[in-house]
């Protein structure tokens, strides 16, 4: 089993804790999704970051946890380079997009963090990850500036979901990119 590469579990109703699960005995695995199943905050799923677990973590490629009921954002201890997309919508998840999570995820190409209750601001080291096109962050609590450097602005970003949160900045810096598929706001 230490060869399964994509592992998608999604719509199930586990009764186990993810975390105890023999998924960190899955060294080969890139693709992780467990979407709405379903997991209550008492069987809060966190990644398996003790040092025997790490080079499970750092293969994956793609890690989908939408549609749960986690309640916290977790960062990563670690940096996660093979990351690429990642989704944890509509989970309730409270807490901050810090400057570490944006550290530890420097090769993100698609994140979705929508309808979740995160507060704060997106800080501005968010446009450093250079290799991010997707992003959204609709139906939450941010709020303040957002800051996107022009060089963010002409790199990667094609697609932008920021609607339905507290921004205070004129989203003038947008209009000059012509570029951009889809923006929400």
């Amino acid at each position: 089993m230490t060869s399964i590469q994509i592992l998608n579990l999604e719509d199930n109703e586990f009764i186990d804790s993810v975390a105890s699960s023999p998924l960190t005995s899955l060294t080969s695995l890139e693709f992780l999704s467990i979407s709405e199943s379903w997991i209550s905050p008492q069987m809060t799923f966190r990644f398996p970051f003790q040092p025997s677990c790490w080079k499970t973590i750092l293969s994956w490629k793609n890690f989908f946890m939408a549609n749960n009921l986690f309640t916290t954002l977790k960062v990563p201890s670690m940096t996660l380079f093979n990351l690429w997309e990642m989704d944890l919508s509509n989970n309730s998840m409270r807490g901050e997009l810090t400057t570490e999570f944006w550290a530890n995820v420097p090769n993100l190409f698609c994140l979705d963090l929508s309808a979740n209750r995160l507060e704060g601001s997106i800080p501005s080291q968010m446009d450093s990850n250079l290799s991010l096109e997707r992003l959204n962050v609709a139906y939450n609590s941010l709020q303040g500036e957002i800051v996107f450097s022009d060089d963010a602005m002409n790199q990667n970003l094609s697609y932008l979901r920021l609607h339905h949160n507290m921004f205070t900045r004129n989203l003038s810096f947008l209009s000059s990119q012509g570029k951009f598929v889809h923006i929400g706001c």
